[in-house]
């Protein structure tokens, strides 16, 4: 993802590093189908943009263990 944005001198990587890592802690993960964010804290961020036109990306409180069970395979 830095590539991407970096200028050709390679010397401006450190002014956009933390918003690269918030991108992709909160962007959706194909193998796990979730975001990093949601399996370190078992929600999903709020966003600005979430509080600005008042969504709400959390809105049933799950049982903790359902993700781990799930994650697990145990049924």
């Amino acid at each position: 993802m830095l590539s991407m944005y970096v200028s050709s001198c390679h010397d401006d990587w450190d002014d956009i590093v933390d918003f690269m890592v918030f991108a992709y802690n909160t962007s959706r993960q194909e193998t796990t189908g979730l975001t990093p964010f949601y399996l370190l804290y078992g929600r999903e961020a709020v966003l600005p943009v979430d509080v600005t036109l008042g969504n709400n990306p959390n809105p049933a409180a799950k049982n903790p263990w359902h993700l781990a069970t799930k994650l697990a395979g145990i049924r």
